[in-house]
């Protein structure tokens, strides 16, 4: 089936008024058929609403992706203030770009209804009895993207939903909730668009409990209504009622959606079921853009269903429902008996009840109110019937709790208690803190609850203490809060004060409004002593000492929690308590122990304060969901006791306002569409990279100031959904979210080019099924992708998949991008999602998406998704496949180990375990010779075990890779945080492979799991797709050229330096073409070649553009074959006797300098290679095998490599005095010819440590090697090199 223009409309009930007015039709528009573009149609309605401010206004709903306004056209005659009850009624069109007949269609309908009012009766009675809302593109980019006459596309495009798309390749009928919201809160309903075929009406339900594919009718409440609602527009229309149209039959031209094809989660029902909405869908072409000359006969057969259908609006009951003191009541229930579907009313007390002519039964309903009596009304046709309802407050609820009765003449101390008694204002230690509890407990029983969450060391129970109306159990919608105190043991006000507190709270329960209210509203958490042990060991009168701080295990507990920065000797055990777990303060005045601690406000940050590792504060704010702050409220740790009346005077009010601010914000139930409530779903606030989770019944709480926000609600197998909220100067706003059931093909559609694979049957695939699956990709896409496995000696041992926009073609002018995962054997994850991504790009190519196309035109993407070989040894006696697609609430992890080293340990040399995988130690040398063959611009690696994105360390100013690091995370719907080491082996990893390799890597965190299972990876998938695609994207910023001299030949020695950054960037040896990732900036370049005058050049870098330009440098005077220095040649015997390896220091004054050897592209030496250094004007030859090396002190120096017949080189070396070694300068020089088949880059080697030669050998990493100074390779006697020197 093949979806064409589709026009949709909400119906909302009102009555009419006949009104006797002469009809003359207007229809002008006709005269010169044409479709408007974006720019006339904002013109158009502009113009309408300055002509008729009376009649129209015009809305911006809100923005597409290329910053388009989305119209919608209000008409009514009262339209500056909508008359109580006249219902609301919108068309919406073009949601799919290319279908473009709804979309003109409502630009006539607007012009037909506005110059026909006052002429036509039909038209005025109309637009006076309804507020009609006209929206003609949702889609505007997409339409603007589209082409006339475009009539049918292959299935397979259909499928993947391509041609339907926003800019943001979204198809916006699987987006609707999140970019749509503000057309609901204006109107009572969103519109449905489904994706279908043929002319048709389509109504309710397309869904069923039976999950068909289709056949079998899905019937509604409402379906009666639903059936003459659809007949209603079908019956007018010439085509669409004889219901033959296009490629399918329909009766009479209508079709119940489950019936036609099933859809899970659509729209049409959802707005059905969860508002005032009754929807129907129009498809009105079989051709999505057909040309403009048949839009009269378009308008001729839609004109009549169009009218009709907005008249439909008036049927059935309408009115109001107050209460007693002619008050509306918002959100009562209209029940109509027999019919099991309510509709609500509005902030006015309105409603609207569609219903066929008939007798009915019907009654209000409300919340705190008592049901109205029920009454029958009759319904006639033609005739709205009017019905308005009364409701009475429901008398208080009488609790179980009896409020005491006070008849004394004060009622409460001077300590605010009821029950005065200063003998409570004394140290109680363990047993008498349990008394205490216990004692209150005992009293109030049906307000407390005293349990215990763990013990300490010494066994001593942690004891919390719940003050609630409903103590006993959670409330749906009612929050929790705590207090925590005597973290440290030795610090003991706390404790005594939420002693005092539970005093105060208990007596003043139903005698104190506040208190009553804080306890009805709220259920809290008091646990006085963290820390028992501690305490016991503390003594009264300590007012700095550490003794007693410490538990019994002499752990800091406010410093044993994960942490989110690593591991260290505060956390690396967890404690059993950890496990288990005012008044002058805004002064800021200083303790008299530390007089130069001042705080603005009484309040300050953290860290700003001082630096707590493991601290609860950050736990509990970053993995608990809990917004914790730590009040420090007093000077002295361990006070006498007679100053704890001051403390509690001090402190008591602020910690009755503290607890009263969990009412702030926004909070409110997730539920199903069918009503379930749906736990763990994440509650995003747009800006904030912190969520919060739903409780087990749905319920959720986010503290919020008062202001607009845009919240995003996600859960596991639902679509997320995002609008915007506004906490009002009150400071809360309850709102409630239904989402509705994921789609993974809809998701595919939309985002993923439809591609199943990714969505059905997820898999963690074997080495060889991924290699297999790679090479069916490169015939697939011949054109795009290339298979590396076995050519050269690095692919027989990584295998990956070269993809690029033609992918034979010569790539030097391209960024080169790797995308690989598992670099360790229990990090899966990322092989998964490299197979992924391949998939997804070279389907977007094999469309032809803009997007795509343009990065594969500028980069070159090697897909690796093996590095680390050793997976199938230990992947576990786990599920490895899912035989169809799963819902998981949350992340399930698998649990697996390694007995050896990973290769990514054994590229940082860990020590510790010996590497037993046969494979492992040749997969790393060809890791190493990779990354110095290809010169990756950036990796991108993926893995699981926690969250967040990592990316190299750099003194420049400029910083690229944090920049592209904060692109991914801008694009990360959901964050998560999860405490673990393997983020701290990583960042070493990470900085090694920079300063070694000069390659930096960037690190994807993408699951809470390191080995998640299988069933999570599509999601997982859909999280981070995004993100991914948005670090690509940076490939398209930044500046590239080509360096020529005066006669525009290529400098293949020119260099570039750019302003605010360390490193150095050479020219390509073929065409002397550099290419830099730059974010936008400004930037100053400085162009250089040896022999030749810099040039500085000053640009500027703007968002998703390359700035191409044509360096040309002009030589000095100086003749490029005159070397002014002494000339050193010295025979091969005498140079086998200079040295015995290639990394130990020179002998004599000088024992830096460099080393290294010449070799051409076959890795065969190029003897008499003349090396100079520039600066000391030192020139020496290399010797039969290809080596050199020169003494010289620390320093930068320019250092050329000649020979005839081959491509000159020049190198800047710094050379340091690290561990007095020397620099390692290995050069391959490339044949001066016009054959063809010259690699990209030539293979150079510039490290500030010695390493090995470029060809492989078993020894190359020796695990009993001693390592000094990071990681050096050991040589063999074969290793060896020869040194040159001038003497």
């Amino acid at each position: 089936m093949f979806s064409k223009a589709i026009l949709l409309a909400c119906v909302i009930l009102n009555l009419s008024e006949s009104l006797n007015i002469p009809s003359v039709e207007y229809e002008k528009f006709l005269e010169e058929p044409r479709y408007q573009n974006y720019d006339e149609l904002t013109n158009l309605f502009k113009k309408l609403e300055s002509e008729h401010p009376e009649l129209v206004r015009l809305h911006s709903v809100g923005k597409s992706v290329r910053n388009r306004d989305l119209w919608a056209l209000e008409i009514n005659s009262n339209v500056k203030n909508r008359t109580l009850l006249t219902p609301m009624f919108k068309y919406v069109a073009n949601m799919h770009g290319d279908e473009s007949i709804g979309r003109q269609l409502m630009i006539y309908l607007a012009l037909y209804l506005i110059h026909n009012y006052g002429k036509v009766d039909r038209v005025t009675r109309l637009v006076n009895s309804t507020d009609i809302f006209l929206m003609p593109s949702m889609n505007p980019d997409g339409y603007e993207n589209s082409q006339c006459g475009d009539f049918q596309f292959t299935v397979a495009l259909i499928k993947q939903g391509f041609y339907k798309k926003n800019e943001n390749a979204i198809d916006l009928n699987r987006d609707f909730p999140d970019q749509f919201d503000a057309i609901r809160s204006g109107l009572s309903c969103f519109p449905e668009i489904c994706m279908g075929g043929a002319v048709v009406a389509s109504y309710p339900f397309d869904d069923s409990a039976a999950s068909r594919q289709c056949c079998k009718e899905s019937v509604s409440p409402d379906n009666d209504v639903f059936k003459k609602l659809a007949l209603t527009y079908a019956n007018p229309h010439p085509i669409m009622k004889k219901g033959n149209s296009c490629s399918d039959k329909f009766n009479q031209g209508i079709t119940n959606g489950a019936f036609w094809y099933e859809v899970r989660g659509g729209m049409q029902d959802f707005n059905y079921v969860h508002s005032n909405c009754f929807e129907v869908t129009f498809e009105l072409s079989c051709c999505k853009f057909p040309n403009a000359n048949t839009l009269p006969d378009e308008w001729h057969n839609n004109k009549e269903s169009l009218l009709q259908f907005m008249e439909a609006t008036h049927w059935g009951v309408k009115g109001l429902v107050m209460n007693e003191r002619k008050e509306p009541v918002l959100d009562a229930d209209i029940v109509v008996v027999g019919i099991n579907h309510n509709i609500t009313t509005s902030n006015r007390g309105e409603y609207w009840r569609l219903l066929l002519p008939g007798t009915y039964e019907m009654y209000a309903a409300a919340y705190g109110y008592i049901p109205s009596d029920r009454v029958k009304v009759v319904v006639e046709e033609g005739n709205t019937t009017l019905l308005d309802f009364t409701l009475k407050l429901l008398p208080a609820a009488q609790g179980a709790f009896q409020i005491p009765q006070n008849n004394t003449g004060q009622t409460y101390d001077k300590y605010g208690f009821v029950i005065s008694d200063d003998s409570i204002f004394r140290h109680h230690h363990y047993t008498d803190m349990v008394k205490f509890m216990t004692y209150y407990h005992e009293m109030y029983p049906t307000i407390t609850r005293m349990h215990s969450i763990g013990k300490a060391v010494s066994g001593r129970d942690l004891h919390v203490f719940i003050l609630s109306s409903t103590p006993n159990e959670h409330v749906p919608g009612k929050p929790e809060f705590k207090y925590v105190a005597n973290m440290h043991g030795n610090e003991i006000v706390g404790r005594e004060l939420l002693l005092y507190l539970i005093k105060y709270l208990c007596e003043r329960y139903g005698t104190d409004d506040r208190v009553t209210e804080l306890l009805n509203t709220t259920r809290i958490h008091l646990l006085p002593s963290m820390n028992p042990d501690g305490y016991e060991m503390s003594r009264e009168g300590d007012s700095s000492s550490n003794i007693g701080r410490n538990n019994a295990n002499s752990y800091d507990l406010n410093r044993n929690f994960p942490d989110q920065y690593g591991v260290n000797v505060y956390n690396d055990v967890i404690q059993p308590e950890t496990q288990a777990a005012h008044r002058t303060m805004h002064d800021g005045k200083p303790c008299p122990m530390f007089p130069n601690e001042i705080f603005t406000g009484g309040i300050t940050n953290g860290a700003k304060w001082y630096v707590v590792t493991g601290g609860m504060q950050d736990w509990n704010y970053l993995v608990a969901g809990c917004m914790e702050i730590t009040l420090e409220i007093g000077c002295y740790k361990y006070p006498k006791a007679e100053s704890l009346p001051s403390y509690w005077l001090d402190n008591r009010e602020a910690l009755i306002a503290y607890m009263e601010q969990v009412h702030k914000g926004v909070s409110g139930y997730i539920t199903s569409t069918i009503g379930n409530a749906i736990q763990y779903a994440e509650i995003i606030v747009e800006g904030v990279k912190h969520p919060v989770k739903s409780a087990k019944y749905g319920d959720y709480w986010r503290i919020l100031l008062p202001g607009k926000y845009n919240l995003t609600v996600a859960a596991r197998g639902y679509e997320s959904y995002t609008s915007e909220i506004v906490i009002p100067d009150s400071g809360y706003l309850q709102y409630n979210v239904t989402l509705m059931k994921d789609d993974p093909l809809h998701w595919a559609s939309a985002y993923d080019f439809g591609i199943a694979e990714n969505q059905y049957r997820p898999k963690y695939h074997s080495n060889s099924e991924i290699y297999g699956l790679l090479a069916a990709l490169e015939n697939k896409y011949p054109k795009a992708a290339a298979f590396q496995g076995g050519d050269n000696l690095v692919t027989m041992a990584i295998h990956w998949l070269k993809i690029t926009n033609d992918v034979e073609a010569e790539d030097e002018s391209k960024f080169h991008i790797a995308v690989m995962g598992n670099l360790f054997a229990t990090q899966p994850i990322g092989r998964e999602i490299a197979l992924y991504l391949a998939r997804h790009l070279l389907a977007g190519f094999g469309i032809g998406e803009y997007k795509v196309l343009k990065i594969l035109s500028n980069t070159v993407i090697h897909i690796i998704p093996v590095i680390d070989t050793a997976f199938e040894q230990i992947w576990g006696n786990v599920s490895k496949q899912v035989l169809g697609n799963v819902k998981p609430d949350k992340y399930v992890c698998n649990n697996i180990t390694s007995d050896f080293k990973q290769v990514g340990e054994q590229i940082l040399n860990l020590k510790g375990r010996v590497s037993s995988h046969k494979d492992s130690k040749s997969v790393v040398n060809a890791f190493k010779h990779m990354l110095l063959e290809e010169k990756f611009d950036f990796v991108l690696n993926i893995e699981g075990g926690t969250s967040g994105i990592l990316y190299p360390y750099t003194k420049d100013t400029v910083e690229v890779y944090k920049k592209i690091a904060d692109k991914y995370m801008s694009a990360l719907k959901y964050h998560f945080l999860v405490l673990n080491k393997s983020k701290v082996r990583t960042t070493a990893l990470t900085d090694y492979l920079y300063h070694e390799y000069n390659t930096p890597l960037i690190t994807a965190k993408v699951s809470c799991c390191e080995y998640p299972d299988v069933g999570s990876i599509p999601y997982i998938w859909r999280d981070i797709l995004a993100p991914i695609m948005s670090v690509l994207e940076t490939t398209l910023t930044g500046v590239e050229g080509f360096v020529k001299d005066a006669k525009l030949t290529p400098l293949l020695n020119a260099t570039i330096n750019i302003s605010g950054m360390d490193q150095t960037f050479e020219v390509t040896k073929k065409q002397a073409h550099f290419k830099i990732l730059l974010p936008p900036g400004k930037y100053d370049l400085e162009v250089a070649c040896h022999g030749y005058e810099k040039k500085l050049l000053h640009i500027e870098i703007t968002d998703g553009n390359i700035l191409s330009l044509k360096v040309n440098l002009y030589a000095v005077n100086i003749h490029p074959e005159v070397y002014p220095g002494t000339v050193v040649t010295v025979a091969p015997e005498k140079m086998a006797s200079a040295d015995h390896t290639m990394h130990e220091p020179f002998t004599g004054i000088v024992s830096t300098g460099i080393k290294g050897y010449v070799r051409d592209e076959s890795n065969r030496s190029i003897p008499e290679t003349k090396v100079k250094i520039v600066e000391k004007n030192i020139t020496v030859f290399s010797d039969d095998t290809g080596k050199y090396g020169v003494p010289l002190p620390p320093g930068k120096y320019t250092v050329t490599f000649q020979h005839s017949g081959y491509f000159d080189d020049i190198k800047i070396v710094d050379v340091n005095n690290v561990n007095a070694f020397p620099k390692i300068v290995m050069i391959t020089l490339k044949k001066n010819s016009n054959v063809l088949g010259i690699p990209r880059l030539a293979f150079v080697i510039l490290t500030d440590k010695p390493i090995t030669r470029p060809y492989y050998d078993d020894d190359d990493d020796d695990d009993n090697v001693e390592y000094v100074e990071g990681p050096f390779l050991s040589s063999s006697e074969e290793e060896d090199l020869v040194l040159l020197q001038h003497k």
